[in-house]
């Protein structure tokens, strides 16, 4: 496999049709997402994976109408966190103390250690900046993946978060959404997929130093 072949391929898909991804080639999407790379291996995001039909038209009403939200095999909302409070650090590196055989000690500092750095955050006002640069990393990951898979995908902000979110009773969940990302299999009446990828050339892209 030529993974530059595969992204020559990939567009943002605008048509989707009525396929739908084989459950194993999706939990193949999925453990992609939760195998990328984030601060502190904190994963501090949730997928809501919305399959149902109902829901997803009313979702649609606050996405600027747009077709991938119903049309595509599922619809992935990316959500970060609204909040990483003590108690969900703790349990995270109690987690990765548990995996590593370490002590209790090393557990609590490590904990404190993350505690001490997302308080730095919350005080200079980069914490929901912070959280909101996780998704958009297993964002990447996600369309990578599905680019690997021959599955297409749409990443798209065109959409009321705050009704995303009052629709799927994120904020109840500790989440807020953040990005969305149709995946499926394109239509051939999509006429993006026959469009030219315009991008720059290396030399106008790279600074090597």
């Amino acid at each position: 496999m030529d993974i530059i072949e595969k992204l020559k391929w990939r567009y943002a898909t605008k048509k989707f049709s009525n396929k739908k991804i084989r459950l194993g080639e999706l939990d193949h999407v999925l453990e992609a997402a939760n195998l990328t790379a984030t601060s502190y291996g904190l994963q501090a995001f949730k997928i809501i994976v919305v399959d149902d039909p109902e829901v997803r038209k009313a979702l649609r009403q606050h996405g600027q109408d747009q077709s991938q939200i119903t049309d595509s095999s599922h619809l992935l909302v990316l959500c970060r966190y609204l909040d990483v409070t003590d108690e969900i650090i703790q349990a995270f590196a109690e987690r990765i103390g548990q995996a590593k055989s370490k002590s209790a000690e090393q557990i609590d500092l490590y904990a404190k250690k993350i505690q001490t750095k997302v308080a730095t955050y919350k005080a200079t006002g980069k914490f929901e900046e912070w959280l909101n640069r996780q998704v958009y990393i297993v964002l990447g990951n996600l369309m990578t993946t599905c680019a690997v898979l021959d599955i297409d995908a749409c990443p798209m902000e065109g959409f009321v978060p705050e009704k995303f979110d009052e629709i799927l009773q994120l904020k109840e969940q500790n989440l807020a959404s953040t990005v969305l990302l149709p995946i499926g299999y394109r239509s051939a009446n999509d006429a993006y997929q026959y469009k030219q990828k315009v991008r720059k050339d290396l030399e106008d892209l790279l600074i090597f130093m």
